[in-house]
């Protein structure tokens, strides 16, 4: 009797602490979402002040160059700031998330972002959850397509 009262308990407390896991990521996925999306309509506005609640300062962009021969460059922070101006937000650009995963405190969100006529960029997204509670975007790698 005591054998399955301690049977039934221990099922009890594993679906319980399944159950508590699952929705903890559920809720930081959802935070990483957000932290994404965030930097989707920063930069369809091209307004480096809405990129910079999501970037981390020490945040560093490495990227392909289509027009260059996929010629590798990386900049941090202040350098993919410098690439919006007020034309930007004249541009036609859709995004997407793609994928998602969160590992406790770090995830990587894929996406596309297409400018249309332009290019579509294939971006990995890695974010960091730090002591001040919030995901940041650490860094990113791009890849671009030019459309033809």
């Amino acid at each position: 009797m005591i054998k399955q009262k301690l049977k039934s308990l221990f099922i009890i407390v594993c679906c319980a602490s399944f159950l508590t896991s699952k929705a903890q990521n559920a809720n930081a996925e959802k935070q990483v979402t957000l932290t994404v999306q965030t930097y989707f309509d920063g930069y369809k506005a091209g307004n480096p002040e809405i990129l910079k609640k999501v970037f981390h300062k020490n945040f560093h962009l490495s990227w392909s160059d289509p027009w260059r021969g996929n010629t590798f460059f990386q900049v941090d922070r202040e350098g993919m700031f410098k690439f919006f101006n007020s034309n930007w937000s004249k541009l036609k650009i859709s995004s997407k998330i793609l994928e998602t995963k969160v590992f406790n405190n770090s995830a990587y969100c894929l996406a596309k972002i297409t400018l249309e006529g332009l290019v579509v960029w294939t971006d990995h997204i890695n974010l960091l959850k730090l002591d001040d509670g919030k995901w940041w975007i650490v860094s990113k790698t791009s890849e671009g397509k030019i459309i033809k």
